[in-house]
């Protein structure tokens, strides 16, 4: 599956300060990022503060209240320095962009995973030389 919209015009129009940042998308962007004002959004958005943007999916918008037919919705996940995102957004039948979410990914942060993974072959190694105790269970042996 490919983007619908193109992530450049999109971050383009952020920096020109010309997409509509739905309430919610404004509040998480609040809570969960220290980003108190529709302004500061789009600058952080415009700026590449939002590292990584890698495409999840475009669907159509649920809830949509529009007499229209729902619009696709392009969702995004993204890194911080401390937080996995996820943005979502779309071109309303103006053409007008919209940012419809802003927030912490639902998903959890795959770079813990590959943390974990690193951790456990290392451990693995230091066992494997003699440097660690072994984990495993003697008692079936």
């Amino acid at each position: 599956m490919e983007p619908k919209y193109s992530k450049d015009e999109f971050i383009e129009a952020c920096q020109k300060k010309e997409v509509f940042v739905d309430q919610s998308a404004l509040d998480d962007a609040r809570k969960h990022f220290n980003l108190p004002s529709k302004g500061e959004l789009l600058k952080f958005i415009g700026d590449g503060l939002c590292k990584d943007l890698t495409f999840i999916n475009s669907l159509p918008y649920r809830n949509w209240k529009g007499k229209v037919p729902a619009p696709l919705v392009d969702a995004y996940r993204f890194f911080t320095i401390d937080i996995c995102g996820y943005l979502a957004f779309f071109q309303g039948p103006s053409k007008k962009w919209n940012l419809k979410s802003f927030h912490p990914d639902d998903n959890g942060d795959p770079r813990g995973f590959l943390l974990a993974d690193k951790l456990k072959e290392k451990l693995k190694q230091l066992e494997d030389k003699g440097l660690l105790p072994s984990f495993k269970d003697k008692s079936n042996g």
